[in-house]
């Protein structure tokens, strides 16, 4: 059985769909704003931090999430952290933990195509023991009971064995988490903006620029982009 696509009507549907997602960033990053005449905006406490980013993510309005370790993946969620409420948790679908500094969120031209937000997070000491350099991020076991473990047991598919030799199973509801241990930078833009184009933002551009360079180069970005929208 054979199929046919209208090119034509597809590249229309996914131009409506982009449209619709742009103006549905738009609305839901201006519910943080209560005055028009101000393009930035800053929250310091974990608390207010979680607030806002679930707002991100409340009007049906698809993210994309770039990390500071490269790569991007869909916020789908924040809260903080139930053993430490001065420790947030991000849900990509694993959970990683991070001790936040600061969310500005940041509205550059006229369009939403270029509104992200930049979460800035502080160093989070190792919970394990490492030799030499500390990577920037560490894997954990997570028991209900909050205990943290090293991953291994994870790969493994058991927590070791009792001395009869029987497995000792990982209890249930535990989780495999990343802890974010190094200071860094998460942004946060819409899916659908141009900048998810672009190769370097997958390669973790916007930690090899200060928060304030970055946005330079984001508000450069935008006046050059004009045209083609």
């Amino acid at each position: 059985m054979s199929y046919e696509f209208d090119r034509e009507e597809i590249e229309k549907q996914v131009k409506k769909e982009k449209k619709r997602q742009l103006e549905l960033w738009r609305r839901t990053l201006n519910l943080m704003f209560f005055n028009s005449e101000i393009n930035q905006i800053q929250f310091n406490t974990p608390s207010d931090i979680v607030k806002v980013l679930n707002i991100l993510l409340s009007e049906d309005a698809a993210n994309h999430t770039f990390l500071p370790t490269g790569g991007g993946q869909d916020l789908k969620g924040a809260k903080l952290c139930y053993f430490n409420n001065m420790l947030i948790e991000l849900d990509f679908g694993r959970k990683y933990i991070i001790n936040a500094s600061n969310l500005i969120i940041h509205k550059v031209g006229n369009d939403s195509n270029f509104w992200y937000a930049d979460l800035s997070i502080n160093k989070l000491s190792p919970i394990h023991s490492y030799e030499g350099n500390i990577n920037a991020s560490e894997d954990c076991i997570r028991l209900i009971d909050g205990k943290l473990l090293k991953p291994d047991h994870w790969y493994a598919g058991n927590l070791g064995y009792d001395n009869q030799g029987n497995e000792i199973p990982i209890p249930n509801n535990s989780e495999l988490i990343t802890r974010m241990l190094k200071a860094g930078r998460f942004v946060v833009f819409s899916k659908y903006s141009y900048y998810n184009d672009l190769d370097l933002a997958y390669d973790a551009f916007h930690m090899k620029n200060g928060a304030q360079d970055f946005l330079k180069y984001i508000t450069k970005i935008d006046a050059l982009t004009k045209i083609k929208r």
